[in-house]
C-alpha cells in the first residue's frame, strides 16, 4: 500500500555535525509509523474514538450495505492495535438487532449507531441495547456526529447498493435529533448523496458521495460550498489544528485542508470509508472497508 505523506512527514536531509563544543542535542521529532489492524473485521465501515474508555469502536457491516440481515457487529480495539473484543455488540445475539451498522457517535454514555432506516442506542459501558429511534422515510442512514452541545446530526445517503450498482432513492437528507426524534435540517437531491458529517462550533460540515462537495448545513441549506479535487467522498473529521481530513473512494485517498482553503491529497489508501479521529494522540482512524482492515495513521 503506497502512502503519500504530508509535508511534515518528509525526511529532512542530514545536517552537518556541530562544531566542537556545541551541543548536538537538538530535538528530533519522529513520526510513528501507521498501524494496520485486520483481525476478523468484516466490511468495517466506520471507526470512532471513545475518549472516556480510550478505545476505538469499529462498525462492521458484514454483508451488503443495505441488507437487513441482523448480522452486523461492533468491535472494540485498543490504541496499540489489539482487538479487545471482535463482536462486542453483535446482531447475531438474540438481545441485539443490528443489520448494517455504519456511522457512530457518543453522547454521554450512549453510543448512537446508524443502521439502515433507524438510529440504534447502546450503552458505552457494557454494549447493552438502550432503544431505537426510527427515521420515517429514510433509505440509507450513513454517518453520525455529535456537536459540542450534544446535538446529534446524521445523514441519509439517498441511495442504495443493489448488486454492484448504487441506485438513487431521492431521500438525500441531513437530520438532527430533537427530543429523541429525527428532524430534517435539510433534504433534497441538491445534497448530492450526503455522506460524512462533522458537527462543531463552526458548522455542520457534510461531504457528498455523489460529487466532490464540502458544505455547511447549519443554516438549513448548503452554505460555504466548496469543490474538492476528488469525488465519492465518505468520511470527514477535524483535527486539533483545525484541518479537515476527508476520505474519497474515487481517488483512494485522504484529502486534507481547511474550509475555504485548498485541499490536497495527504495519504493514499484503499477503499477508505467513514474515518475517525483520536484527538488524544492526533491519529486518523481509517477503515479500509474492502480490505477488512483499519489503519491507525499518526498525523
Amino acid at each position: 500500500m503506497v502512502e503519500k505523506p504530508v509535508a511534515s512527514q518528509l525526511m529532512a536531509p542530514l545536517a552537518p555535525a556541530p562544531p566542537p563544543g556545541e551541543s548536538d542535542a537538538a530535538e528530533v521529532v519522529i513520526t510513528a509509523p501507521a498501524l494496520l489492524v485486520k483481525d476478523g473485521f468484516l466490511a468495517p465501515e466506520s471507526v470512532l474514538y471513545d475518549a472516556a474508555a480510550d478505545q476505538y469502536l469499529v462498525s462492521n457491516v458484514n454483508g451488503m450495505p443495505n441488507d437487513a440481515d441482523d448480522n452486523g457487529f461492533i468491535s472494540r480495539v485498543t490504541p496499540d492495535g489489539k482487538v479487545a473484543v471482535l463482536k462486542w455488540i453483535d446482531g447475531a445475539e438474540d438481545s441485539v438487532e443490528l443489520h448494517a451498522p455504519k456511522g457512530m457517535a457518543i453522547v454521554g454514555e450512549v453510543l448512537y449507531v446508524a443502521d439502515l432506516d433507524r438510529i440504534r442506542k447502546f450503552s458505552t459501558r457494557n454494549g447493552a441495547a438502550l432503544g431505537v429511534i426510527a427515521v420515517p422515510g429514510a433509505s440509507s442512514l450513513n454517518d453520525v456526529s455529535a456537536a459540542p452541545d450534544g446535538t446529534l446530526y446524521f445523514t441519509d445517503l439517498g441511495a442504495r447498493v443493489t448488486g454492484e450498482k448504487l441506485e438513487a432513492t431521492g431521500q438525500d437528507a441531513v437530520y438532527k435529533l430533537v427530543r429523541e426524534q429525527a428532524r430534517a435540517v435539510v433534504r433534497g437531491k441538491q445534497l448530492n448523496q450526503p455522506n460524512g458529517v462533522w458537527a462543531d462550533g463552526s458548522g455542520v460540515w457534510v461531504v457528498s458521495f455523489g460529487g466532490n462537495e464540502l458544505f455547511d448545513v447549519r443554516s438549513g441549506s448548503k452554505g460555504k460550498l466548496q469543490k474538492l479535487p476528488a469525488t465519492q467522498l465518505d468520511g470527514v473529521v477535524k483535527a486539533n489544528d483545525g484541518q479537515l481530513y476527508i476520505s474519497s473512494w474515487q481517488s483512494n485517498q485522504i484529502l486534507a485542508g481547511k474550509p475555504g482553503g485548498t485541499f490536497q491529497p495527504a495519504y493514499d489508501v484503499s477503499s477508505p470509508a467513514d474515518i475517525g479521529y483520536d484527538n488524544k494522540r492526533n491519529w486518523l482512524l481509517i477503515p479500509l472497508m474492502l480490505d477488512n482492515t483499519i489503519k491507525l495513521q499518526p498525523l
